[in-house]
């Protein structure tokens, strides 16, 4: 008896268990995989693709194209491949479907796919496309999808006014759908557009107001995403304990939950704060176990921890390694036209190639940094212009439209707009100056800049020491302002052709180099620099022609003492040296070179490695020296 009430109690508990497991419709679990996507991101794939398996023996268009939705979501961070078949799948069932906007989830699918990978053109296609149809049939879900990832894109690539006005519009539409942890993914991308457009105390409002929600909601991958950017804006207002402890605690998130993708932001995030604090050694390991997490699923990561690891060779001083790996990253940056990234990449390429000495590529790194520093500052303005100008309308049209209702309340109306008013004329005296600071911090860093860059101009690119443009531009101005008498000592190196024959090109750039830092020192104080070729000029202020010519036997002595074994042997080099001083009031630059190139034919043709004086100062003094 007990053996039989024991197998009907067994039968009882395996038929409800059936039953219960068959009551559980497609429709409840593509509802609950929604709902579960941002709080628990497996359970959310786990009800979809049980959906999916359902729907095999019971079709519904409509609910297993949601489920496909639900599915590249859930791939858009781990597997794009899957992603992708997940969006073709979807795309496959349209034909049949009852919902028509259901194709603007699609394309929106398609978009950040596209985004991902870096083809822009066609995620905007895409986006814009979804917007269009969610807007026809008035599908605020779908709307609210395609507006949030089309101003998220517009944003990352300058165009801030538009995205601003995506994003917020879409933030509301979540709200009215009650779609909480979507509002937070909102707003958290709004804070990120702040950040790009340099308002980086209001980006940290809006990631912690963010974190706050997602907490709230218990979204762990959000909640990590959302630290990793709060420790980028905390960087950028110069916070780096902060940004440290935001980077960490996105980084246990990640370890915890296995978030790969999230765990290789907020290693990057780490080794940016070691770069910061001057332990390169650090952030390279960092960035190598980034590496190992990032696949090839997010091509902008792949470009940041580019940049970084281009930080951290710098200030190693392993500059060539340096410029390749922000090379690299900046082809990606330009792909996905990221305008803060390439500035700062071009800024960075700048001082590298600065450090190698190719003073060339350096001017131009740094007037690209330029251009793209200015232009984001004017987008910027712009923007802060014509939000102001909105809120200031906003707040007319509302005067405008409270005042014509009813009368019996129209004093208490218009004494709150007018302290509405006066809040406004606050908020225009504040923006004034923050305007103005803005302004100065330009003029401050174009100003830097042309100093930076009149510096490249004036420097020769093979010797480092001033070129022929300096040179010139130092006597003329001494020439206009000196009372006292200038001279001018040009050097020509005797027989370099030979070096450059016999022993190359290479070796005979490297020569010049050698050479030129020994004179350069040996003129002190006087400014010394290259003609071009194998001449070299020395400028000297209050000199009579006694001096001068002291001075240049100085000079010419000192070169026969320099060291080139390692590049000629034993051959030693000697140079001749011609010397001209101002005579007149009205003296030239030109009159000036020509009578030291005047002297120094004379040197040449007395045999060389001796200095002669301009003949037509001093037509009887010579200058002795050995002859060769």
């Amino acid at each position: 008896m007990v053996q039989l009430i024991l197998r009907l109690t067994a039968f009882v508990v395996f038929a409800c268990s059936a039953y219960a497991a068959t009551s559980i419709t497609p429709a409840i679990l593509v509802e609950r995989a929604q709902q579960q996507m941002n709080k628990n991101p497996e359970a959310a794939k786990a009800n979809a693709e049980a959906a999916l398996q359902r729907l095999i023996q019971n079709p519904d268009s409509d609910l297993a194209i949601r489920a496909h939705l639900i599915l590249c979501n859930y791939y858009s961070d781990r597997d794009y491949k899957a992603r992708e078949q997940h969006s073709a799948a979807a795309m496959a069932l349209l034909g049949s479907a009852k919902r028509p906007s259901l194709r603007a989830g699609v394309l929106t699918c398609q978009g950040e796919t596209a985004e991902g990978l870096g083809d822009l053109e066609t995620a905007r296609l895409r986006y814009e496309a979804a917007v269009a149809i969610a807007t026809k049939a008035a599908d605020n879900e779908m709307l609210a999808a395609a507006l949030a990832d089309r101003g998220f894109m517009r944003g990352v690539h300058g165009d801030y006014s538009a995205s601003l006005a995506d994003l917020r519009r879409a933030q509301t539409l979540y709200e009215q759908l009650g779609r909480s942890a979507d509002v937070a993914t909102t707003i958290h991308n709004l804070a990120i557009i702040y950040t790009d457009m340099g308002d980086h105390s209001e980006a940290v409002e809006l990631f912690e107001t963010a974190l706050n929600m997602q907490r709230v909601g218990g979204l762990v991958s959000d909640q990590a995403n959302t630290l990793t950017n709060l420790g980028r804006s905390y960087l950028l207002l110069g916070k780096i304990e902060a940004a440290r402890r935001a980077f960490s605690e996105s980084l246990l998130l990640s370890r915890r939950f296995g978030l790969a993708l999230n765990e290789a932001y907020g290693l990057r995030g780490l080794a940016g704060v070691a770069t910061l604090q001057h332990d390169p050694n650090l952030a390279l390991r960092l960035l190598d176990q980034a590496v190992k997490l990032q696949g090839v699923s997010d091509v902008l990561l792949q470009a940041r921890i580019q940049y970084v690891r281009g930080e951290a060779l710098e200030e190693l001083e392993q500059f060539k390694e340096s410029e390749s790996e922000l090379q690299k990253a900046l082809a990606i940056f330009k792909r996905n036209q990221s305008a803060l990234e390439l500035a700062n990449t071009f800024d960075l390429l700048a001082k590298v190639n600065a450090e190698l000495g190719n003073w060339r590529g350096a001017y131009n790194y740094q007037r690209l940094a330029q251009g793209h520093f200015t232009q984001i500052l004017r987008e910027q303005l712009d923007h802060r212009f014509a939000l102001l100008r909105f809120q200031y309308d906003t707040a007319t049209t509302e005067k405008e439209n409270q005042l014509l209702t009813q009368e019996n309340a129209a004093n208490s109306l218009v004494l709150k707009q007018q302290h509405r008013a006066d809040q406004f004329k606050s908020g225009v005296i504040s923006l004034s100056a923050l305007l103005l600071m803005a302004l100065i911090a330009l003029v401050l860093y174009l100003r830097r800049s042309s100093t930076h860059m009149r510096a490249l101009a004036m420097t020769d690119e093979l010797t480092g020491v001033p070129n022929r443009r300096a040179v010139l531009e130092r006597l003329d101005q001494l020439l206009r302002d000196s009372i006292e008498p200038t001279s001018i000592l040009v050097i020509d190196i005797d027989y370099f052709k030979t070096i450059n024959d016999r022993f190359g090109h290479p070796i005979g750039d490297q020569t010049l180099r050698t050479l030129a830092a020994q004179l350069q020192i040996a003129a002190h104080p006087a400014f010394f620099g290259r003609l071009g070729g194998e001449e070299f000029a020395v400028v000297m202020a209050n000199s009579r022609l006694a001096e001068a010519r002291a001075m240049a036997e100085h000079l010419r002595e000192a070169t026969t003492r320099v060291d080139l074994h390692n590049f000629i042997g034993a051959r030693h080099i000697t140079v001749s040296i011609g010397v001209a001083t101002s005579i007149s009031g009205d003296e030239s630059i030109t009159s000036m070179l020509s009578r030291a190139d005047s002297a120094l034919y004379v040197a040449k043709g007395s045999g060389r490695n001796c200095v002669r004086v301009d003949p037509w100062v001093s037509s009887n003094t010579t200058a002795s020296g050995i002859r060769r």
